[in-house]
Formats: structure tokens, C-alpha cells, sequence
């Protein structure tokens, strides 16, 4: 229970650090898709592979090209993940 704490506590440092970005580039934009992707890997690996976080893992790679093309609907992409990986962390 406390990791899932911790967790969320980290995603929510994401949130924020997503929310503070006023016209983010393609490479800052690439590094936070980077660091969410990462942070889904460890939740696969601890969830035994939940196929509703697999769903979000394969979203977020899908993210790398929609940043390539515009970064900014990259960025609303990454909001919208981190609210449905939030939302799956607080249902359990």
C-alpha cells in the first residue's frame, strides 16, 4: 500500500511538472513521454502485466510520433494518459 503511495506521489509530480510547461518543445515533450513511459514499465513489472496499464504503455509509445508532428497535442496526449494511469493507480 505504501508503494502505491509512492507512486502516486511521483505521477503527480509528473502531473504538475506537465501542468507548468508553457510552450514546451519536441525534446522536452519527448523526455516527460520518456519518464512516463519508464514509470508504466514498473507498474507492468509489479502489476504482473495489467492489460489496462499494457493499453497505456502502447498509447504512450504511439505518443512519439504525435510529438514529432506537434508537440503541443503531444503534451494533451500526456495529460490525458497521466489522468487514466492516476485514475487505475487510485482504483487499484
Amino acid at each position: 500500500m505504501e508503494e502505491q503511495g509512492l507512486k502516486l506521489e511521483e505521477l503527480y509530480q509528473l502531473m504538475e511538472e506537465v501542468d507548468s510547461l508553457q510552450s514546451p518543445g519536441r525534446k522536452e515533450v519527448e523526455e516527460i513521454n520518456y519518464r512516463l513511459r519508464k514509470f508504466l514499465e514498473s507498474l507492468l513489472i509489479a502489476s504482473n502485466y495489467d492489460y489496462e496499464l499494457l493499453d497505456l504503455y502502447y498509447r504512450v509509445g504511439e505518443n512519439y510520433e504525435e510529438i514529432r508532428g506537434n508537440p503541443k497535442r503531444g503534451i494533451e496526449r500526456i495529460r490525458e494518459l497521466l489522468i487514466a494511469v492516476a485514475a487505475k493507480l487510485e482504483r487499484g
